[in-house]
């Protein structure tokens, strides 16, 4: 009994030792396109491109986190100073690094202040849903003697649509974009925690003074019609007095839904006028109409471009959706022979889709011969149109 005691009160000693210590760790070796591509969407429900970043390599990086009064696990982190000085205890007043960066127009009019090492990561994205929401904490140097004081360091995440218009800023908190005057002990307190007490694993794990608790934003969007992101970073007043954004990992998800209209109104945006060939059912396929073949031949004809070219505007758009190509022959020839010409012209259409950057494991091919007519293989004309192919898109 004694002795379990004693092993109850051991563990609880290094459970205890292991909360208060807890430590943050941040990795800066990793580029921005292997940060975002890896660790900001879940890779199944947002599809990330053209990603762009303006800053001092030193001010991005990976962070874990082991600390339960952090709000979050791991992520990204983006700081106006070497990323590696947001790591804990909080033993210095004055943490920082002044990289020289120029600052950022647009934060400056949310800052109304000079704003200097300005951060900034660009990329367009698109949604399988029609909204888009993401979780993250803003953490400060200046906290608490800067608040007010001119030093009011800022960040903002801009949402535009592909031509950059229709703006909108979705850092805010209470309708307010987020500074450090506009969400401290006095602004916004619900919303923050100071870090100058020594009783928690917190002060250990992190650097900075003062951070927001986890705050969740997002945006109302149209499922699959590509978007601008921004995310922006500055010091304002001076480039010593660092701040940083902790982005969690996989959280930024298409969180909200997507119904047929959504879909076609997407599709008829995308494809030419005159080749308008799709239709929709409640299952949210999409049929595109049959590709006919030569005799014998399993050749894609010059005359199917046009439907392969909007099919293949339909896959980059649709990145979630897979696709079906059915092969058929007509009914000249033995079943054998007809299921393998058929099954030829089903990989045709595979092979001229993944020239055209069409992953290969969105595709399936099939050949059902003779199976399946759409038209008389007793006439001329009908055998012509049996020796086709059919695509189906599906989700």
């Amino acid at each position: 009994m004694f002795v379990l005691k004693s092993v109850s009160t051991i563990i609880l000693i290094l459970l205890f030792n292991t909360l208060l210590y807890a430590q943050l760790t941040v990795d800066e070796s990793k580029n921005v396109n292997y940060l975002l591509n890896s660790f900001l969407s879940n890779n199944k429900d947002i599809n990330i491109d053209n990603i762009k970043f303006i800053g001092n390599k030193n001010s991005l990086g990976f962070f874990i986190n082991y600390c339960l009064f952090f709000q979050l696990h791991k992520g990204i982190v983006i700081s106006t100073g070497d990323v590696i000085d947001v790591v804990g205890p909080n033993n210095k007043s004055n943490s920082g690094s002044y990289h020289y960066f120029d600052g950022n127009l647009e934060l400056e009019k949310l800052a109304n202040g000079k704003t200097f090492d300005a951060v900034t990561i660009e990329f367009d994205f698109t949604a399988n849903t029609d909204s888009v929401s993401f979780n993250y904490i803003f953490a400060s140097e200046e906290y608490p003697e800067y608040v007010n004081k001119g030093l009011n360091d800022v960040f903002a995440f801009f949402i535009s649509d592909s031509a950059h218009q229709n703006k909108y800023n979705i850092a805010k908190c209470n309708n307010i974009p987020i500074t450090v005057n506009n969400l401290n002990s006095s602004v916004n307190s619900n919303f923050f925690i100071s870090n100058e007490t020594k009783s928690n694993c917190l002060s250990y794990s992190v650097q900075f003074d003062g951070l927001s608790v986890k705050l969740s934003t997002g945006l109302k969007i149209i499922p699959y019609q590509k978007y601008h992101f921004k995310i922006c970073i500055a010091d304002v007043g001076d480039g010593y007095y660092d701040s940083a954004i902790f982005l969690e990992a996989n959280s930024f998800a298409s969180s909200g839904t997507t119904n047929i209209p959504q879909i076609s109104e997407r599709i008829k945006s995308i494809l030419d006028k005159e080749t308008l060939c799709f239709s929709l059912d409640s299952a949210n396929i999409i049929f595109i109409p049959n590709i006919t073949f030569d005799f014998n031949s399993y050749i894609v004809p010059d005359t199917s471009f046009s439907i392969l070219s909007n099919i293949t505007k339909v896959l980059r758009c649709f990145y979630d959706f897979k696709i079906d190509i059915l092969g058929y022959s007509d009914s000249i020839g033995n079943d054998n022979y007809n299921i393998n010409l058929s099954l030829k012209r089903a990989e045709s259409i595979s092979n001229f889709l993944k020239k055209h950057n069409i992953e290969e494991d969105r595709i399936k091919t099939f050949g059902f011969g003779d199976l399946n007519p759409i038209s008389n293989n007793n006439q001329i004309k009908g055998r012509a149109k049996n020796r086709r192919v059919a695509i189906k898109i599906y989700k």
